[in-house]
């Protein structure tokens, strides 16, 4: 296993965040996120990397940009949090210390960009989940300190929080398929306009829209206020990712990948296939694996204005599963253990490249993001 060491009501667990001198919310950071990427056609590698193909439209579906209060800069991670099966534990970044934190009903978990809050699924019916997956899918919420019972927000799965932690959406059944729904942190559950009688797969958040593929609509942005959903033109094979901020996202083709915006396209600088990755909270740069020759995978960090990237030289092996600190300065990633090919490693690393090794596991652990409690 590893070798790093090992309830409130809804409204009263989660009080809102205000500053005091202009008296109105602040939300975590100032841009959106896109947590992951989606590849319907896909080579999947040993360890979980993934390699996709396909072409893509260049042009993007547009979705307007909010503005943001930016009064208090996110502060510096202190734990990198992360699941050891159901099992909710943490690494503390200074002194490498583990702890286990709370035993949790499922691994279907978000963490919300701070890191106080995680949103997870618990199986309603009675019955236990189905070979498919959840039969009746509750979201739960709890906080990361500490063992307490998880507070109950409604329907749904597949969590994923906005870049305010204010909003977490999620896939909800319906009669005949599923739909989208957005939970208010505090509030109430709010249904979108997607489709209720597709299957759907969430991407992420692109500013206040839930980036998303059905299996009818293709790839659509799906205003978080209801609104009509609208289409990009890409295929689903072909999109990657979009940016938190402004219109862009990456676009697969046989070329490798480039960055589509409305100010054109930018490509990729990488000379292999983009895999497993994400982009940055503030949308400036992705850190992505790329396959080559050989199944062969590399970390690449990629700015996101220019497509130009870097190789961090602890990156060689990189499987994914990359999560980013709040302040988009650092972020965690997995790779193969060099000196154990048979085990996996978490490695901590900053925008500028430097990296070190944090923890390693035999199986069965999955990044979720940082926390600066």
């Amino acid at each position: 296993m590893n070798s790093a060491p090992p309830g409130a009501g809804f409204f009263a667990l989660l009080p809102p965040r205000v500053n005091e001198e202009v008296k109105k919310p602040i939300p975590t950071t100032s841009i959106p996120l896109v947590n992951g990427h989606r590849c319907l056609l896909a080579v999947v590698l040993v360890f979980g990397g993934i390699a996709c193909t396909g072409d893509a439209e260049l042009r993007a579906g547009a979705s307007p940009t909010p503005t943001f209060i930016t009064e208090e800069p996110p502060p510096e991670p202190a734990r990198l949090l992360y699941l050891d099966g159901r099992e909710l534990r943490s690494f503390d970044l200074a002194t490498g210390a583990g702890e286990l934190i709370n035993e949790l009903p499922s691994a279907d978990a978000a963490l919300s960009p701070d890191g106080s809050y995680l949103a997870v699924v618990q199986e309603n019916d009675p019955a236990g989940p189905g070979p498919e997956g959840f039969r009746d899918p509750l979201l739960m919420i709890s906080g990361t300190t500490g063992p307490e019972t998880p507070s109950e927000l409604g329907p749904g799965r597949s969590p994923l929080w906005s870049a305010t932690g204010t909003q977490v959406a999620a896939i909800a059944p319906t009669e005949r398929g599923e739909t989208i729904v957005v939970y208010e942190i505090p509030g109430r559950p709010r249904e979108t306009a997607a489709p209720k009688d597709e299957l759907w797969s969430m991407v992420g958040w692109q500013n206040d829209s839930i980036v998303a593929i059905g299996s009818v609509s293709g790839v659509v942005s799906i205003p978080s206020d209801g609104g009509e959903p609208r289409a990009y033109r890409v295929s689903p094979e072909s999109f990657w990712g979009a940016s938190p901020s402004g219109n862009s996202f990456v676009s697969i083709d046989e070329d490798g990948g480039s960055i589509v915006s409305d100010d054109g396209r930018a490509p990729i600088d990488i000379s292999g296939a983009l895999g497993d990755g994400t982009w940055s909270w503030d949308g400036a740069t992705i850190a992505v694996v790329s396959i080559g020759a050989g199944a062969a995978t590399q970390l690449v960090v990629i700015d996101a204005a220019t497509g130009d990237a870097t190789e961090p030289r602890a990156g060689t092996g990189a499987q994914g599963n990359v999560v980013w600190a709040q302040d988009s300065q650092s972020f965690a990633f997995v790779r193969v253990k060099p000196d154990q090919r048979a085990r996996l490693e978490a490695v901590l690393c900053e925008t500028d490249g430097s990296c070190e090794p944090a923890f390693s596991w035999d199986e069965g652990v999955t990044l979720l993001g940082f926390s600066a409690t």
